[in-house]
């Protein structure tokens, strides 16, 4: 027997959200993969999931009809309906109606190693700064050859007009309708149904008491106590507040798509449009609130599906937020009030897309070393 003859012609693959009320199988023929696939970085797709991280999917195979009658339904654009799961809130499906084609996220994939060829970054004019896409710069394919990612202004594909990594728009003239503010950040997701802000650090936001965070002690290697109520969340002379990457799979699968952006805010610095801090468990707005284990609640939007908040019951003083909501008219990384955590992707070691997820570490840490130079 040859070998082409011994190698199997299709590749099943499982697609799951957390909670499991979307748990779908797919066999894709492997003369079809892998996939090319870039990671949209556009305004739109930011405030819809709520992460910075970028979002993708793929298409379905051809003779796949999903149920979507579970499924909370979204209309985007009048070109793409986003379908995400009402109970969890991972993004898990979208049909595009030009071409009547229904794709999957690629975050709640149970594998995409030679499933999914990332390309790189598309419409990377909507961060206004570069984004993610500053730090994902080379990749490692299956074959182990390593290749440089494109960066597109716009759509991918043929004629797509490509731009070095450290793209950057004309500079950003400061809004004065009182769309922004120096002194608070506005936070809103794409329906508008939620929206808060964040205020600039004070004396009370070193008072707030918490563990370490993954990105800084991998809890791999112990615990991550904190007996000296050192302010980790507090940087640049506590002037920013520390964000940070996550490839865990729970959040993974909450979200839909590979790669989950965190800020970590004080409790006292998350407040409604009157400035009041937003009390633990508060639901205001389209907000709705899941447990993803017994000591974590995630919230999200519940017509839009953007993740807004991760809570741990050990950390009542430090919220979570999606970035991806964040007022980018500084730009989407919103290097004014956040400085990123360049150590290391948090739960790098749950990854499934270990490619992918490799590429932003290795960025991110070649980054943070021009940043210091």
């Amino acid at each position: 027997m040859s070998q082409s003859e011994s190698e199997p012609a299709s590749t099943t693959l499982t697609a799951t959200c957390q909670c499991k009320n979307f748990n779908i199988p797919l066999i894709y023929s492997n003369n079809t993969l892998p996939l090319q696939r870039s990671l949209c970085l556009c305004a739109d797709c930011r405030r819809i999931s709520g992460t910075s991280g970028g979002i993708s999917y793929i298409p379905l195979p051809p003779d796949v009809q999903p149920v979507v009658t579970h499924l909370a339904a979204y209309r985007s654009s009048a070109r793409i309906t986003r379908y995400f799961c009402p109970q969890c809130g991972a993004h898990v499906l979208a049909f595009v109606h030009d071409i009547g084609q229904w794709r999957v996220s690629t975050g709640i994939l149970d594998r995409t190693e030679g499933v999914v060829m990332w390309l790189g970054c598309k419409f990377v004019e909507g961060t206004r700064d570069g984004g993610i896409g500053v730090w994902m710069k080379e990749i490692a394919d299956a074959d182990g050859k390593r290749r440089e990612l494109e960066h597109v202004l716009g759509q991918d594909g043929p004629g797509a007009q490509v731009v070095d990594a450290n793209w950057r728009p004309s500079p950003v003239k400061r809004n004065t309708d009182g769309a922004w503010e120096n002194d608070r950040l506005r936070a809103e997701c794409h329906c508008g149904g939620v929206r808060f802000y964040i205020t600039r650090p004070t004396a009370e936001s070193r008072k707030a008491k918490s563990t370490y965070s993954d990105l800084i002690v991998p809890i791999s290697t112990g615990p991550a106590e904190n007996p000296k109520n050192e302010p980790w969340f507090l940087r640049d002379n506590e002037s920013k507040y520390l964000a940070g990457t996550c490839a865990c799979e729970s959040c993974r699968r909450n979200l839909g798509f590979e790669v989950q952006t965190w800020a970590f805010i004080p409790r006292v610095n998350v407040v409604d449009a009157s400035g009041q801090p937003i009390a633990p468990g508060a639901v205001f707005g389209t907000l709705t609130r899941y447990r993803s284990k017994d000591n974590v609640e995630r919230s999200f939007c519940s017509v839009c599906g953007a993740t807004v908040f991760w809570n741990g019951d050990w950390r009542l003083d430090v919220v979570d937020v999606s970035t991806g909501l964040f007022d980018e008219v500084e730009g989407a990384r919103c290097e004014g009030w956040l400085d990123w955590w360049t150590g290391r992707v948090s739960f790098k070691e749950d990854a499934v897309s270990t490619d992918l997820i490799e590429c932003l570490e290795n960025g991110l840490k070649k980054w943070g070393e021009e940043q210091r130079q």
